[in-house]
């Protein structure tokens, strides 16, 4: 594939590839006022795939615009600062729970203590 811009543009040559690492080669040539631009055949094929797939579906375009993915990005941090939020109260109010529980139980351990202690105490007494 072979596009031609008329352009105001340096002098240049330049090779590439198209997106990163991938085999597709991509040439862009600039001459003053004309841009060439050469892709591969394998390249030419995905991005006409591509417009395809935008040509059916409009809303594509809609739906990734910078706008709302700026708006989207900024309500699911929004949501996951609250969930965060939710989270550390509910582990502080367990932290809290526990060392009231554990205070009750070492009352109970020692009300449960000097019970016993008084009842040997009271069947010493008896057996006298």
């Amino acid at each position: 594939m072979i596009i031609i811009q008329g352009v105001l543009c340096g002098i240049g040559i330049k090779r590439g590839r198209l997106y990163g690492d991938s085999p597709h080669d991509l040439v862009t040539i600039k001459f003053l006022l004309v841009h060439i631009v050469w892709i591969c055949s394998q390249g030419a094929m995905l991005i006409r795939q591509a417009v395809t797939g935008l040509m059916q579906d409009p809303e594509w375009l809609v739906d990734n615009a910078p706008s709302v993915r700026l708006a989207r990005r900024k309500a699911r941090d929004y949501y996951r600062r609250e969930h965060e939020k939710y989270m550390n109260d509910c582990e502080k109010r367990g932290v809290n729970e526990r060392y009231e529980l554990r205070s009750k139980i070492r009352d109970l351990e020692n009300e449960n203590t000097s019970l016993r202690n008084s009842l040997v105490a009271l069947a010493r007494g008896n057996e006298k």
